[in-house]
Formats: structure tokens, C-alpha cells, sequence
């Protein structure tokens, strides 16, 4: 199996060849569409060793993705999200949620 890692910020993308492999014989899948969307996913999600214990947050805070997808699955909408965190945006909202839904496709 083969690991690329591609650190740039103290952002770290882990893409394993082998599942993209194995996820490319589905007619549904591109790669280069996963690819793509971790990139830009690296923009607003950061994973630092040194915050939050490594932890994926959004970039630039503290603030974990775990906590909008838990507040989220507690019901909670996208405007009371951003009512209690003014500094993020739903861009923040949206890439955490699909950070979080990545190793479950």
C-alpha cells in the first residue's frame, strides 16, 4: 500500500493509492474529483500536532470538526452554529462535514 502525504502548512492529506484504487472500478467514482475536493478541503481543514492533539480543526482555530458534526447530529442548525462561532462561515460547516464523511466512502 502506498501512502502520499502532502504537508503545506502545517496541513497533512493522507491519500492511500490503494483505496483510490479500489474505489475506481465503481462507475461512479473519479479521482481525480476526490483529489480535487482534498485540496480544497486542506484550505479550511488544518491537522496539527501541536493543537488540539492533532485533532482535524478548522483552519486558523481550535475549534474541532467533530463539534459541527455533533452539534449537527444534536439538531442544531447551520445559523445557530454561526450565531455561536461568528469568525467561521458555512464553507467551514460544509468541509467539515465532508472531512468527517470521507473514511465512511
Amino acid at each position: 500500500m502506498v501512502i502520499l502525504k502532502q504537508t503545506t502548512n502545517s496541513c497533512v492529506s493522507d491519500i492511500c493509492i490503494a483505496d483510490l484504487q479500489k474505489l475506481a472500478y465503481s462507475s461512479t467514482f473519479d479521482v481525480n474529483k476526490i483529489v480535487k475536493m482534498k485540496s480544497k478541503m486542506n484550505q479550511l481543514i488544518s491537522i496539527d500536532p501541536e493543537i488540539m492533539h492533532g485533532k482535524p480543526c478548522v483552519k486558523g482555530t481550535r475549534i474541532p470538526i467533530s463539534l459541527f458534526v455533533n452539534m449537527l447530529a444534536d439538531g442544531m442548525r447551520e445559523d445557530e452554529i454561526l450565531k455561536d462561532f461568528p469568525s467561521l462561515n458555512r464553507k467551514s460547516i460544509h468541509a467539515s462535514l465532508k472531512y468527517a464523511a470521507m473514511p465512511a466512502e
